[in-house]
């Protein structure tokens, strides 16, 4: 080896001796770990496991994966999760109590501590294994001959509470289901009604809507103007469907365009009067009488039926029916 590459290896040395570890770790955005209290107990003893994870600010750090056991060693409690702040660093302390009932050398496995970063981008860092020593509570040379065999463990009485809650659960869960399902069938049967809705023609559907407002008898309850918006509307939208003129404009502009679609005069001029007297009260606010109101409908009635062809007639009285 030269020189130069010897003394290339000493400076790479010593430059990786200097560096703090911490400094070395802060390449990762969120980095863990973990620390006991102890590395060696007596079968049974309590250690008091602590998860620490240093994040960069933006990151979020989730409580880390533990279930009942890690390992050869069980959780006993856990305790809420703490946030504070080290300088630029965010650190999240999970605190757990562990304990182990297999005597021997044994391994804290690593433990998975789940993050998420400022982009959404979700992430996991994982603490180092940790060496735990568990002993054995009878001393060297001690007569074991009087202790008993563990006795199976007894069958506990379910709590009567426990019986309710989980009839309580069946019962709403039988609810839930039985609500899904009229709302199925609710949206199965709105779902028809549409579809029937849309194969009327322009004279069933206008017939249809007429009777319904009728039977409404809005003018008896105060509703005068509801009703004729209604009225006029449906007016409107037949008008349109059945002979292709344009929606909006005046009343009057609608009998000019009825009759350029080859309407009857006395038809067009019928429809211009039930839509001005539409316009007379939702504008200027009169108010006829509830008969009167009534009366319109009635009208509006006859005029589509006086255009309709026999044979579209005849099936629009079978689906008002």
């Amino acid at each position: 080896m030269s020189g130069t590459t010897r003394l290339a290896a000493v400076l790479a040395i010593l430059l990786f001796a200097l560096v703090p570890p911490d400094e070395v770790r802060a390449a990762d955005p969120v980095n863990a770990g973990a620390s006991v209290d102890r590395a060696s107990i007596s079968v049974g003893d309590r250690i008091a496991l602590s998860v620490i994870a240093d994040a960069e600010v933006g990151y979020i750090v989730d409580e880390p994966t533990i279930a009942r056991q890690i390992g050869s060693f069980e959780v006993v409690t856990t305790q809420a999760g703490q946030k504070t702040t080290r300088g630029s660093l965010v650190r999240w302390t999970y605190r757990y109590s562990i304990t182990a009932w297999t005597v021997g050398d044994l391994v804290l496995p690593s433990i998975a501590v789940p993050y998420l970063g400022p982009d959404g981008a979700a992430g996991i860092a994982h603490t180092g294994e940790v060496p735990i020593k568990v002993v054995t509570v009878v001393a060297p040379g001690e007569d074991t001959a009087d202790i008993k065999p563990i006795k199976p463990q007894l069958d506990i009485p379910e709590a009567a509470w426990i019986k309710v809650g989980r009839i309580a659960l069946g019962l709403g869960a039988a609810v839930a289901i039985a609500g899904l399902a009229a709302l199925v069938f609710w949206l199965l049967l709105r779902r028809r009604a549409v579809l029937a809705q849309q194969r009327l023609t322009p004279v069933q559907r206008a017939l249809r809507e007429l009777d319904e407002l009728a039977e409404l008898r809005l003018p008896e309850q105060g509703k005068t103007a509801e009703h004729y918006a209604r009225l006029s509307a449906g007016l409107r939208r037949y008008a349109v469907e059945r002979y292709g003129v344009q929606p909006g404009g005046t009343s009057r502009e609608m009998r000019e365009e009825l009759e350029r679609a080859g309407v009857e005069r006395m038809q067009a001029a019928a429809i211009f009067e039930i839509l001005r007297e539409g316009d007379e009260v939702r504008f200027r606010h009169t108010t006829p009488y509830p008969a009167h109101a009534q009366n319109t409908v009635k009208s509006a009635l006859d005029v589509i039926r006086r255009a309709a062809s026999a044979e579209e007639y005849e099936t629009a009285a079978l689906q008002t029916e």
